[in-house]
């Protein structure tokens, strides 16, 4: 299977987290939240801050 990315955005009490768990469950794949920026901060010792700021 080829690797694929699926972006969801909302704003906040949207109920985007729970649909975003259900869809990958539902595709049997993995979701990542907020824990993807966590993960990105560890791996390259960059606050995990920096990554959620908008660039614009």
């Amino acid at each position: 299977m080829k690797k694929f990315v699926i972006a969801i955005t909302r704003t906040c009490g949207s109920g985007a987290t729970t649909i975003s768990r259900m869809l990958a469950d539902e595709l049997g794949i993995d979701m990542y939240d907020r824990q993807l920026l966590r993960l990105a901060s560890d791996d390259s010792g960059i606050n995990e801050a920096l990554f959620a700021k908008p660039i614009f």
